[in-house]
């Protein structure tokens, strides 16, 4: 059993019904805490609807994680047969993949995205089986990408849900955070040099200070979409609205939900003692543990408590401080749990004959020790007989 040393009734966060959370017009929605993905609040969140332009997270992600920034994207031969949103690319023209992550997440540049698609994949459904692995992997289980910027299509679909886990990983890059938090940039092309400026069309980075991110979209049969961000009192919340009338009414109300009912219950920083652990064959019965990484929890404000259970094979000497022991797993009462990884805090040296005297059995080893002396000097006695 693992002995804390934090008092650990930490308390950590428990999901509402929908009667209990924010007033929000969209037929899905749903909050979740970004270190964790702990989901704070949700509504409808596993059903399936149209992303439109709320897509191009992932395509933004997908450009991140396959090329550098400095890589030039050029417009293939087919460019401007796609509608909507767009840069105006001619076809040809080249552009950095730096400048068209501003393209696609500022401006929501349709023409864009089926470029970076060309470039990544050879054609937009080749990329768009790479977005639906891309999903997979990061927990998705109701999405179904077709193309890269969301345009209409029968078939693309996701979840309130699964788009959070998307934004949720997405901002966990930083160039990414760094371009949807900017409200406009200039860009840099090779042909049509009468169209440099874009600019961001989240008008909430406008109204809210604490806001930063992510991604706006609309289409007919969408309605209104967004995945919002934003870091109030030390902690970021994302957020997802689907099939909306009023996405920025809806954001509102659930940011100042999130805020007002949750906070910051713990901090926990990287090596900080946190238990200690029994250990076999030790030259001290117990080595503590300590994070392997920084970690904070928000709960409540109403307060609920959260068990601590260890969770790794039984650890034997010698140990040196940083080796792993495992991870440590955190259930709250409604049975949400995450795992933090552990390490041991100290060296423990492998156990002596000496170093396992101890107060409790003093006494045997004092018997023991009388009983060798007497058995000594019985032999002698026989010796010099």
């Amino acid at each position: 059993m693992i002995r804390p040393l934090l008092g650990f009734g930490l308390m950590l966060c428990v999901a509402l019904s929908a009667a209990q959370g924010p007033v929000v017009l969209g037929k899905s929605a749903i909050i979740i805490d970004e270190i964790s993905g702990r989901v704070l609040w949700a509504k409808d969140a596993n059903t399936q609807r149209y992303p439109a332009s709320t897509t191009k997270i992932m395509t933004s992600l997908l450009l991140l994680e396959s090329l550098p920034l400095t890589s030039t994207i050029t417009a293939p031969a087919d460019t401007e047969r796609v509608t909507g949103s767009s840069l105006h690319l001619r076809i040809g023209e080249q552009i950095s993949a730096k400048d068209a992550l501003y393209a696609m997440l500022l401006r929501s540049a349709n023409d864009v995205c089926h470029a970076v698609a060309f470039r990544i994949s050879g054609s937009d459904a080749v990329f768009a089986e790479r977005m639906n692995e891309r999903a997979a992997q990061i927990g998705c289980k109701n999405t179904t990408f077709r193309n890269p910027n969301g345009l209409p299509d029968p078939e693309h679909k996701t979840t309130a849900y699964d788009l959070a886990m998307i934004g949720r990983e997405a901002m966990k890059n930083d160039i990414f955070r760094e371009v949807v938090r900017t409200r406009k940039a200039w860009l840099s092309r090779s042909v049509n040099q009468d169209d440099l400026l874009v600019i961001n069309r989240n008008k909430w980075l406008e109204k809210d200070p604490t806001a930063d991110g992510i991604k706006t979209g609309f289409t007919d049969d969408a309605g209104q979409t967004y995945v919002g961000s934003a870091t109030r009192n030390g902690f970021r919340v994302i957020t997802v609205i689907l099939n909306t009338t009023d996405w920025q009414a809806d954001h509102k109300a659930m940011l100042d939900w999130a805020y007002s009912e949750y906070g910051i219950s713990k901090k926990l920083k990287k090596g900080a003692p946190l238990a200690e652990l029994p250990i076999g064959n030790g030259a001290s019965k117990d080595v503590p543990v300590a994070l392997a990484q920084n970690f904070r929890i928000i709960s409540r404000k109403t307060g609920e408590k959260a068990s601590i259970k260890w969770m790794g094979t039984a650890p034997t000497a010698p140990i040196r401080a940083g080796d792993s022991l495992g991870e440590v797993e955190i259930r709250a009462e409604d049975g949400y749990t995450i795992r933090v990884p552990v390490v041991a805090a100290k060296d423990v040296q492998r156990a002596s004959i000496f170093s396992s005297f101890s107060a409790s059995n003093a006494s045997w080893y004092v018997l023991g020790g009388a009983m060798l002396m007497g058995a000594w000097v019985v032999r002698r006695r026989v010796r010099t007989a």
